[in-house]
């Protein structure tokens, strides 16, 4: 298990603040895609807006990423 971050980014300027989760590496992009349509189901003005959940390692290395809706 690793403690990682994840945040809500348009991967250029903008990124949330990074929250803490507790993820085996595989399930770093099963949780990113799960919480993407999570947050579209709740906030569906943020599609196809270039923001995507990225999923970050120990190390702040990205391991991870799921855009809120398509890739422009």
């Amino acid at each position: 298990m690793l403690l990682c971050t994840y945040s809500i980014s348009d991967l250029t300027e903008f990124e949330s603040d990074l929250a803490p989760i507790i993820l085996d590496r595989d399930e770093a992009q099963e949780f990113a895609s799960v919480l993407a349509q999570e947050i579209l189901a709740e906030m569906p003005e943020l599609i196809c807006k270039g923001m995507c959940i990225v999923v970050y390692d120990e190390d702040g290395n990205a391991i991870a990423h799921a855009p809120l809706g398509a890739w422009q």
